[in-house]
């Protein structure tokens, strides 16, 4: 973590999703800190209906942040992720309040927490509620200045960042117990 310059936005961009308090958030903090750059990784999956909401996020992007800092890649098979993940800081997860929200987070915020990524979320879901107390990720508060503020503070705090990167390992595994006990759980009320 200590040599990696990138904030990653991954999963795509739907219109449950808010990536745009970041964009504005990291258009201003840019300039303070060159050798950073924003990834957004896996735009839309090619079989949905989305391209026009990532065309004009790519847009808004190129308006505000320089081509060096500003990076947009295409959706990826599975097998591709890692290479855009090695550099990777942290990612951002910033969602609009809905039922999408709340269960369509599940595999995107494994897949970071699986490669040792910690993530500043927004969300309401189970995994961002739980990486929150273990330590991996740290809540974010929708609108540019609270973005701005986090963004700071995570990219001049290395230790920090170690510290959850740490921790990361510990979501899936607590997850994964708990989804297993749901089962069990539900199992015994059938009998």
């Amino acid at each position: 973590i200590k040599n990696h310059r990138v904030v990653l936005w991954f999963g795509g961009i739907y219109p449950w999703m808010d990536p745009e308090p970041l964009i504005e958030a990291f258009s201003l903090v840019a300039p303070k800190y060159p050798e950073w750059k924003l990834r957004f990784l896996g735009g839309f999956h090619p079989e949905t209906g989305y391209r026009e909401i990532y065309r004009k996020l790519k847009k808004f992007g190129r308006q505000r942040i320089s081509n060096n800092q500003l990076e947009f890649v295409p959706w990826q098979p599975e097998k591709n992720l890692g290479k855009y993940f090695e550099d990777a800081a942290f990612a951002v997860h910033l969602v609009k309040p809905t039922l999408e929200d709340y269960y369509a987070h599940r595999v995107r915020l494994l897949t970071l927490f699986s490669a040792g990524i910690p993530v500043l979320t927004s969300g309401r879901d189970m995994i961002s509620d739980l990486a929150v107390r273990l330590g991996a990720a740290a809540r974010i508060e929708l609108g540019r200045e609270g973005v701005e503020k986090d963004l700071i503070f995570l990219i001049s705090s290395p230790e920090k960042l170690n510290k959850m990167s740490k921790c990361c390992l510990k979501v899936e595994r607590e997850f994964l117990k708990q989804e297993t006990d749901i089962r069990l759980n539900d199992l015994n009320l059938l009998t």
